[in-house]
């Protein structure tokens, strides 16, 4: 059970010294100090770990598409030039442009928005 000074009633206390109560007050201001620190180390590590685990999973991926050879990366619909794109994200096949462009609503050449009469 820990003893917290927010918590604890120093006054009705008559067994506390004042210097026992000082010490107290320093430790839990130690305590939070050393939290608050934990707390910015932990954050500060994160953000420089990100980016070595996007590094690495992009090194992998780039290694075993290099380690395919060239028939086995046509059949998949790759060259070795794609290798880098793909290995980052960045890579977006062709066909799949075409089928995105294809599949857009087209805006109706009648923008008037009066229905059309045969002649």
């Amino acid at each position: 059970m820990s003893l917290k000074t927010q918590d604890y009633d120093f006054e009705r206390d008559y067994r506390f010294s004042a210097t026992d109560k000082a010490l107290m007050a320093r430790g839990e201001a130690i305590a939070d100090a050393f939290a608050a620190f934990t707390g910015l180390v932990r954050i500060v590590a994160a953000k420089l770990y990100a980016p070595i685990k996007t590094w690495a999973v992009e090194r992998a991926t780039r290694d075993e598409l290099l380690s395919l050879d060239d028939r086995t990366l046509a059949d998949i619909g790759l060259t070795r030039g794609d290798i880098p794109q793909v290995a980052s994200g960045l890579w977006v096949p062709e066909n799949r442009l075409a089928q995105v462009r294809a599949t857009q609503v087209k805006s109706a050449s009648n923008i008037n928005n009066r229905p059309q009469v045969a002649a």
